[in-house]
């Protein structure tokens, strides 16, 4: 099974819960949906999406799809990996609401059309790396999916939890 970047929106008030317990932690790690909740596998994207805002000179972007897929501060600090036997693969991490709104209104500015064109810059930079075979269509529906999850958490004032699973 391969190891891939998780997101999931959730309310402060289950997040606040995933904090002080292990079985809260444990059924969000273990992706059970519970009301306005949400998830999304982003695969190996991060990579693919930082390094097609590099080629086209969008630095300050890339910090914040970084920001994005990396949270604040850990969600559990008795269990920063999660628990038997649904440990991560890294620290589960949170980003407060108010973070949220932030990122959510600077991913709202990706140049995704800018960002599909890039597949030739990206491949001269990085020769040893497998590319996605469709690029364009990759980009376009990693970076539009990850436009939509922040935007729908903010509007929803949900926190976003990260980790690799």
């Amino acid at each position: 099974m391969a190891v891939t970047q998780q997101l999931a929106r959730i309310s402060t008030r289950r997040a606040s819960c995933a904090r002080g317990s292990a079985a809260a932690l444990e059924s969000i790690v273990s992706l059970d949906i519970s009301e306005n909740d949400a998830f999304a596998d982003f695969d190996w994207s991060p990579q693919v999406l930082y390094w097609s805002l590099y080629a086209i000179n969008e630095a300050d972007l890339a910090a914040v799809v970084e920001q994005a897929f990396d949270g604040a501060e850990l969600l559990n600090a008795d269990y920063p990996d999660g628990t038997p036997p649904h440990q991560a693969y890294s620290e589960i991490t949170m980003h407060q609401h108010d973070t949220v709104k932030k990122i959510a209104t600077e991913l709202s500015r990706l140049p995704i059309a800018s960002m599909t064109k890039t597949c030739a810059s990206v491949r001269a930079a990085h020769p040893d790396r497998e590319l996605p075979n469709d690029f364009p269509a990759y980009i376009q529906q990693h970076a539009s999916a990850l436009v939509k999850f922040y935007a729908a958490a903010s509007e929803s004032d949900q926190v976003v939890i990260t980790w690799w699973d």
